[in-house]
C-alpha cells in the first residue's frame, strides 16, 4: 500500500522520529519504522543504510543547496561573507520548523552513534563548503577555516535558539555567535 505513495523518505523519517520520540533511538528497530510509515521492512532498508541515516534525512540536499547558495553569491563576496550567506539562509529554513529541530537534537544528542554521525555528517557539510570555495578561488587552508568556522557557528547557534523562547531568531543568533568568534580571534 504505502511504497508507492509519493516521499517515501520523508514518510520513513518522520515515522522514525515518532517511534524516537516514543521509545528511544536505541529500542526502535527498522522493523517498526516501516511498519509506521505504512511500508514493508525491505523499503526501510532501500532507502537508508541503517537507522542511524534517518536523523540525517536530506543532509546531502542541504550540502548541494549550500553550495549553490555560494557560487550564486555576489563575485565581489569573500568567502566569509559568502558562507554567511548560506548558512544564514539554511537557518531561516530551519527556523520554519522549530519542533523537528528539537526534537532531532533530543534524539542525537542521547545516541553516541548517533552524535559521532552527526559530527560526520557536518564534516561532510564542511568539506562540501571549502570545495566550492575552492572554486570561488579560495586556498584550501582559507577555505576550510570559513567552512568549519561557519558551520560550527551555525551548530552552536542552533542549539542556542532552542534553548531560548520561541520568539528570537535564529539568523541573528547565528550573527551574534559570530561575532563573538571574530572578538575572541582579536582580543
Amino acid at each position: 500500500m504505502g511504497r508507492w505513495e509519493p516521499d517515501a523518505r520523508g514518510r520513513l523519517a518522520q515515522a522514525a522520529f515518532e517511534l524516537y520520540a516514543e521509545q528511544g533511538y536505541e529500542r526502535t528497530t527498522g522493523a517498526e519504522i516501516a511498519g509506521r510509515a505504512g511500508m514493508h521492512e525491505r523499503s526501510f532498508f532501500r532507502l537508508f543504510s541503517d537507522k542511524r541515516e534517518v536523523p540525517f534525512h536530506g543532509m546531502e540536499q542541504v550540502a548541494l543547496e549550500f553550495a549553490s547558495s555560494i557560487r550564486e553569491a555576489p563575485p565581489e563576496a569573500t568567502a566569509i561573507q559568502a558562507t554567511r550567506l548560506a548558512v544564514e539562509e539554511r537557518c531561516r529554513l530551519i527556523q520554519q520548523s522549530r519542533a523537528h529541530a528539537k526534537l532531532r537534537r533530543e534524539v542525537v544528542s542521547g545516541s553516541a552513534d548517533l552524535r559521532e554521525r552527526d559530527l560526520a555528517k557536518h564534516g561532510e557539510l564542511v568539506d562540501a563548503i571549502a570545495a566550492v570555495l575552492q572554486e570561488r578561488g579560495t586556498d584550501k587552508m582559507a577555505s576550510t577555516l570559513v567552512a568549519e568556522s561557519c558551520v560550527m557557528g551555525m551548530r552552536i547557534a542552533v542549539g542556542a535558539w532552542l534553548d531560548r523562547d520561541e520568539d528570537s531568531d535564529l539568523v541573528d543568533v547565528f550573527r551574534a555567535a559570530m561575532a563573538e568568534l571574530a572578538a575572541l580571534l582579536e582580543g
